[in-house]
C-alpha cells in the first residue's frame, strides 16, 4: 500500500501548494528539473574557470554520503559530465545543490508544512529570492522593487561566495538534501560553489517569474509576477501584477524555448562575471544587462507590445485554492468546488499534466527519452 500513501499524498501536496512549482521546477519523483537542466547546461562549460577561481588546490571531502552523491552526478548529466574529475564532480555537485535550495530547504516536495512556510513566507526578501513581487510590491513601483529586491538576493549570495573563510577547513559547510526513501541527510558541499547556485536560482527564476521584451532579446524585464498575493482570495491583477504561472515554470514547454536559451545564456555570462578581474563592476554591468526593468510598460499597452509572453503566462495561472478550509474553494474566475475529493482530481489533473511534460533538446545536452526523462537521468 506505500503507493497509495505516496500518491495520495502527491495529490494533497499538489493541491494545497496552489498545483503549482513555485519556481523553475526542481528535479523530483514527481517530475523533471529545470533548475538542474539550466545549470547543468552552463557549468559544465565553465566547470575549469570555477575550479580555478573557488578550489584550485581543494581536498576533495571522503564522507560516505558525499561520496555517494558525487558517484551519482555523471549518471544524471549530459554525456560530457563523465569525464569530470572528482574536484569538478565536487564543485558541480555543491552548485546544484545550491540551486535546488531555495525551493526546498532540503526538504521533500511533499512535505507539505515546510513548502507552506518556505513558499509562503510573506517576507519580500523570500520572494525576491524567487524574482517574485513582495506582498505589498504593488502597481508598477511594484516592479521596481521587485526588481531592484532581485538584483539585492543575488548580490548577498554572491557576497557569501566571495568572503573568504578564516580557515580551510571553514570552505565546505554541511546541508540538509532529501533523499527518497532516506530522509534528510547531511552532504558536504563546497561552499563558494553552494552560494553561486544559490544566486544561480535566482537569477533563472527572473526568466520564469516575469515577462521580457522581445524587443531587446528578452534581456529586459517588463513586469514581475506575483505569488504570495495570487494564493490570496483578494488578488487584483491591476494593483498586485500578473499571477505567477504555472506554464512559465515549465522550462520544457515548447513554448518557452527562447526563455529556457536566455536563461542558460545569463547563467553563463553570470558565472564569467563572478571570473573577471573586478568581479563587483563586472556584476552591477550584468545587471544592466539582464535585470533591468524597462519602465511605461503596463497591461494597458500588453506590457511594451510583448503580447505571445502575456498570453503564455495567462495559460494557467497560480489560483487560491481554499476559500475556506472548512467550506467551499473557491478557484478565482471560476466556479465553487466543494469537498476534498475535488483537491484530490484536481491534484491527479495536475500531477498528471506535469509527469507527461516533454523535454525538447537544447544545444550542449542530449535529449533524455522516455522514462529516463522522468528520473532525470542523461540519455545513453
Amino acid at each position: 500500500m506505500r503507493w497509495l500513501a505516496a500518491l495520495l499524498t502527491s495529490l494533497l501536496a499538489s493541491a494545497l501548494l496552489a498545483g503549482s512549482a513555485h519556481a523553475y521546477t526542481v528535479n523530483s519523483r514527481f517530475g523533471s528539473g529545470c533548475h538542474e537542466y539550466i545549470t547543468a547546461q552552463t557549468v559544465l562549460l565553465l566547470l575549469e574557470e570555477l575550479q580555478e577561481g573557488l578550489a584550485p588546490d581543494f581536498a576533495v571531502p571522503r564522507d560516505r554520503v558525499t561520496q555517494a552523491f558525487m558517484k551519482e552526478v555523471p549518471n544524471r548529466l549530459p554525456q560530457s559530465a563523465t569525464s569530470l574529475t572528482e574536484v569538478q564532480r565536487f564543485l558541480l555537485l555543491s552548485v546544484l545543490i545550491g540551486v535546488r535550495h531555495p525551493d526546498t530547504d532540503g526538504h521533500s516536495l511533499a512535505n507539505l508544512h515546510a513548502m507552506r512556510n518556505l513558499h509562503g513566507n510573506p517576507e519580500d526578501k523570500s520572494q525576491y529570492i524567487h524574482a517574485l513581487r513582495g506582498k505589498n510590491d504593488d502597481f508598477h513601483e511594484g516592479d521596481r522593487a521587485a526588481v531592484a529586491g532581485t538584483r539585492q538576493a543575488i548580490r548577498a549570495a554572491i557576497a557569501l561566495a566571495w568572503s573568504p573563510p578564516a580557515e580551510a577547513s571553514a570552505r565546505t559547510h554541511r546541508v540538509k538534501v532529501y533523499v527518497d526513501f532516506y530522509g534528510r541527510v547531511d552532504v558536504t558541499v563546497h561552499r563558494a560553489a553552494f552560494h553561486v547556485g544559490l544566486a544561480l536560482h535566482t537569477l533563472q527564476d527572473s526568466f520564469s517569474h516575469t515577462l521580457r521584451s522581445d524587443a531587446d532579446g528578452l534581456r529586459s524585464i517588463v513586469t514581475v509576477l506575483n505569488y504570495i498575493d495570487a494564493i490570496a482570495p483578494d488578488f487584483d491583477e491591476r494593483r498586485d501584477g500578473l499571477a505567477h504561472s504555472v506554464t512559465l515554470d515549465d522550462c520544457f514547454h515548447p513554448a518557452a524555448a527562447e526563455l529556457t536559451e536566455a536563461a542558460i545564456q545569463a547563467s553563463y555570462e553570470l558565472i564569467l562575471a563572478l571570473q573577471s578581474a573586478d568581479p563587483e563592476v563586472a556584476l552591477e554591468d550584468f545587471f544592466d544587462t539582464w535585470l533591468s526593468l524597462r519602465e511605461g510598460c503596463t497591461l494597458a499597452n500588453e506590457f511594451c507590445d510583448n503580447r505571445r509572453w502575456l498570453d503564455l503566462a495567462r495559460r494557467e495561472q497560480t489560483e487560491p485554492f481554499l476559500d475556506d478550509f472548512f467550506g467551499c474553494q473557491q478557484v478565482r474566475g471560476g466556479t465553487q468546488r466543494g469537498g476534498w475529493l475535488a483537491l484530490l482530481l484536481l491534484g491527479a489533473w495536475r500531477l498528471g499534466r506535469r509527469l507527461r511534460r516533454a523535454t525538447p533538446p537544447l544545444p550542449g545536452a542530449a535529449r533524455p527519452q522516455g522514462d529516463q526523462r522522468r528520473r532525470g537521468c542523461r540519455g545513453s
